[in-house]
C-alpha cells in the first residue's frame, strides 16, 4: 500500500485492480471497481440468493422483503442447530466424564 498525505490510499488487490481511497476491499467493493475498469463489459448479476430468480441490482443482497425474512430464517435455524451441536458434545463429554468416576470410585471399593 502506498501512502501520501496529498493523494488518497492506493491499494493494489490479488486480483491485480488497483483502488484509489478505499481502507477496505471487499466482494461488493471488488465487484464495483471491477465494473468501472471494464467499460462495455457484459455484467452478469447475480441471482437473489434464496429464490435464485430475479437478478439482484446494486447494493440489494435478496430480491424481496420475503426472501430477506426467509433468508434471516435460515441463518436462526442455522444457529440454532449449530448451538444444539454444541450443547449435545458437551452433555456427551459430561456423561462420559460421570461415567468414568464412576468406574474409578467402583475400582476403589
Amino acid at each position: 500500500m502506498i501512502r501520501s498525505a496529498f493523494l488518497p490510499a492506493i491499494l493494489t488487490q490479488s486480483s491485480g485492480l488497483v483502488v484509489l481511497g478505499k481502507s477496505s476491499f471487499s466482494r461488493h467493493s471488488s465487484r464495483t471497481a471491477e465494473r468501472r475498469s471494464l467499460p462495455g463489459a457484459i455484467l452478469i448479476a447475480s441471482p437473489c440468493p434464496v429464490c435464485r430468480e430475479p437478478p439482484l441490482q446494486g447494493r440489494q443482497t435478496a430480491c424481496s422483503a420475503a426472501c430477506r425474512r426467509e433468508r434471516s430464517r435460515r441463518r436462526e435455524a442455522e444457529a440454532r442447530q449449530h448451538r444444539e451441536d454444541e450443547r449435545r458434545v458437551f452433555a456427551l463429554a459430561a456423561r462420559q466424564a460421570i461415567e468414568a468416576l464412576e468406574r474409578r470410585l467402583a475400582d476403589a471399593k
